[in-house]
């Protein structure tokens, strides 16, 4: 019997050394980053599905989670959407941006013009008060809107126009309203939470005399820029953002599921918050 009991204790301890032995390299494989060979493939193969970019004209270099996009597009839109796409990747830390812009050649007459013009024939920007300057294709936007979002929308309108080279978005942002912190907190808090785009799991907001400090853990470069996009709502005067990204919360290449999971009540409800917020509106 005990010699039984001995045989069979050696048997267990040698299954136990075997399975032991078939874990290591599966733990040690599964804590090793991703491949930066692996990134520059997911990002040739988006950047080639998109029709709007010119994906053959873009030189792809990724460096330990680094990726260098090179090469020039014809218009700041697609140059903006090409980081924008890299930086939906797994795996990516950061985007060094070298694409370069040569787009058709035009007068700043012709720019000045035809960007005031777009301005006031686009029915979120028509309102605003903005100044228009253009030197050597450089254009230079200035005036005072209400929120850090109508500032973003008159640069984007702006870098729809052809032959602009680059834009220095001088708008100023001037609030009408004080909001408490509180408040500010929990819009942030429900933009996290409602934007498909963003696991807000890991997010902590914290608000201070309308300075807002986000901290915690994200997936991907893209999701940390649209939870920095996410936290500029109506009485923010500055967003840290302090995100670290981690690719492991993600289980694929690319986010699986691009709509959040959520009732009708609360869509409902999240409307009505946006057109409440929203300083473009009157609900």
């Amino acid at each position: 019997m005990k010699t039984f009991f001995a045989i069979n204790s050696v048997f267990l301890t040698l299954a136990g050394l075997c399975l032991l032995a078939l874990l290591i390299p599966i733990t040690a494989h599964a804590q090793q980053d991703i491949q930066d060979i692996d990134i520059t493939v997911a990002v040739t193969n988006e950047l080639q599905r998109d029709p709007a970019i010119s994906s053959h004209l873009i030189d792809i270099q990724t460096n330990d989670g680094v990726v260098t996009l090179s090469g020039s597009v014809d218009n700041i839109l697609s140059r903006d959407m090409a980081v924008r796409i890299t930086e939906s990747i797994k795996g990516v830390r950061s985007v060094i941006n070298q694409i370069k812009i040569k787009p058709v050649i035009r007068t700043d007459e012709q720019l000045v013009k035809d960007v005031q013009q777009a301005l006031v024939a686009n029915p979120v920007t028509e309102s605003y008060e903005v100044g228009v300057r253009s030197l050597d294709g450089i254009v230079t936007l200035t005036g005072t809107v209400d929120s850090w979002t109508e500032k973003q929308m008159v640069a984007r309108v702006t870098k729809g126009i052809k032959g602009v080279k680059d834009i220095n978005n001088n708008v100023s942002i001037r609030y009408t309203d004080e909001r408490p912190d509180s408040e500010i907190k929990a819009e942030i808090e429900q933009r996290l939470r409602m934007d498909p785009y963003v696991d807000d799991g890991l997010i902590v907001v914290n608000v201070k005399d309308g300075e807002v400090t986000l901290s915690g853990t994200i997936g991907s470069v893209a999701e940390k820029s649209d939870a920095y996009a996410d936290a500029w709502v109506l009485g923010v005067t500055d967003v840290k953002n302090n995100l670290d990204i981690k690719w492991w919360l993600r289980d694929k290449m690319k986010r699986e599921e691009k709509f959040a999971r959520i009732s009708d009540t609360e869509i409902k409800k999240a409307v009505k918050d946006a057109l409440m917020y929203d300083p473009r509106t009157l609900s």
